[in-house]
């Protein structure tokens, strides 16, 4: 797809996350630097505006499938929550059946009772990629841990080059009056000279010597501490630039690791990977107990089964996860609890979707800012976005 081939599909907003405010690459580098008329910097700060594209849509496909199933329960609960009285009693009866027979299961089972029956349905459910997923977040955690230090190592680097550019500018500065002060001095200083030629009429030949000597080597030293300062305002403004492109791309990455982790702790019920670990493990232990007294619960697959029947029936997009909602379906403040549950999931997917679009325009937008106001470049520039349209940007 075209990097400026789809619109933008809604107004910018601030993105939603609880970390440090991110900022694009190019909105600080604008700020301090002109990158136009240097190739290098030039072709920098396309690829990174590109790389923060192909980050975002990559993410914003990720939530979109998040979102559609989180908008599918919303929908469900508004159909279940609407429904006419005598299709309510046959939803409500099947839901109290499962209750009761979930109740004397637990009283059986009391022994194994170390898991909710939302953890143990949980696990069940994500059986088959439970390992994966346990595998995902630990990789997540160490890298959002490793990102927090580098984080903070690339805002102390990026302080300390701002402090020493500063510096450099007041060197540069100083060198500057201070070449003033000593061609100041030298006029004046021949104009001493002349004053006492014309009173005396004595030669002065070797002061006009001492002074133009005095004149070649300030002019010398005053030149070379010029030129070396210069050059270390470049060795730093490459550095600086260096630290704001890497720390940005790092943020940007951060931001929706961070919010990936958030989304699984509370879709799972837990706080870390760990905890997740040690969930499945109580799991496969309870698993083999619950396998033995399984079989007398036909009563219970019965009632499971009619729900599922009744709700597939009345058009409810995921009926058997309404087996573990029992409650909610009997009771209006669980379903209005669960509701609000699943609004904040939604709001959560929805503004982290805004954020990462709005980067991507900003993105976009930037590098139609370049080509607008540097057209003499255009060509090389679209060269570069081409050849991230070639992966299928």
């Amino acid at each position: 797809m075209s990097l400026f081939g789809r619109k933008k599909f809604m107004d910018t907003k601030e993105p939603y996350h609880e970390n440090e405010e991110v900022n694009t690459v190019q909105d600080e580098i604008e700020q301090e630097h002109h990158i136009a008329q240097n190739p290098t910097k030039r072709k920098q700060y396309v690829e990174n505006c590109c790389e923060q594209i192909v980050e975002a849509e990559k993410r914003i496909e990720e939530l979109k499938k998040e979102y559609q199933l989180v908008n599918s329960y919303l929908s469900d609960i508004q159909i279940i929550s609407t429904l006419p009285e005598n299709q309510k009693n046959m939803v409500v009866e099947q839901a109290k059946r499962i209750i009761v027979f979930n109740n004397d299961r637990a009283e059986f089972g009391k022994s194994m009772g170390k898991l909710t029956y939302k953890q143990y349905n949980d696990m069940e459910d994500n059986g088959d990629e439970i390992r994966k997923i346990i595998e995902t977040l630990s990789e997540d955690e160490k890298y959002c841990q490793s990102v927090r230090t580098d984080m903070r190592y690339l805002e102390g680097e990026k302080l300390g080059l701002k402090m020493e550019q500063k510096d450099l500018n007041a060197r540069l500065k100083s060198m500057s009056r201070l070449s003033k002060w000593t061609f100041m001095t030298l006029l004046l200083m021949l104009f001493v000279i002349w004053i006492y030629y014309y009173i005396s009429k004595q030669s002065v030949e070797i002061m006009i010597y001492a002074v133009v000597l005095f004149g070649i080597v300030s002019t010398a030293i005053i030149f070379g501490i010029h030129q070396h300062t210069v050059r270390e305002m470049k060795y730093v403004e490459a550095r600086l630039n260096k630290a704001i492109t890497l720390l940005n791309k790092i943020k940007l990455k951060y931001v929706n690791v961070a919010s990936r982790l958030e989304y699984m702790y509370e879709k799972h019920g837990v706080k870390s990977s760990i905890q997740l670990s040690k969930v499945w493990n109580i799991y496969l232990q309870e698993k083999k107990k619950r396998q033995v007294y399984q079989k007398t619960s036909d009563k219970l697959l019965d009632a499971e089964e009619k729900l599922v029947s009744i709700l597939d029936g009345l058009g409810i997009k995921d009926s058997e996860v309404w087996i573990s909602q029992a409650d909610a379906i009997i009771d209006k403040s669980e379903m209005e609890r669960l509701r609000q549950k699943i609004d904040k999931r939604h709001d959560k997917i929805k503004a982290t979707m805004d954020y990462n679009m709005d980067v991507m325009e900003k993105s976009k937008a930037s590098i139609k800012e370049l080509i607008d106001n540097n057209k003499k470049y255009a060509r090389e520039i679209m060269m570069i976005v081409d050849s991230y349209d070639t992966q299928e940007i």
